[in-house]
């Protein structure tokens, strides 16, 4: 199963970092809530470091994708 996961953005703006008005969607393969960080793996990670790690207090949703069946 797959999973749609949106956060919020940062960029780094005359080095004072801002919260940006749009967001991030990625898909992941796994993801883990631990320690107030959600870690997440995408499609072609097979191994046990995540690919990504994302503040808990920034993610606004995860959803599961439907995979269409063959």
């Amino acid at each position: 199963m797959k999973y749609k996961i949106a956060c919020r953005t940062y960029r780094d703006w005359n080095e004072c970092p801002t919260l940006c008005e749009s967001y991030l969607e990625i898909e992941a393969r796994f993801f883990k809530i631990e320690n107030g960080f959600v870690a997440a793996w995408f499609e072609d990670n097979e191994s046990r470091i995540p690919d990504i790690y994302i503040n808990a207090n920034d993610v606004l949703t995860i959803e599961p994708i439907k995979e269409e069946e063959e």
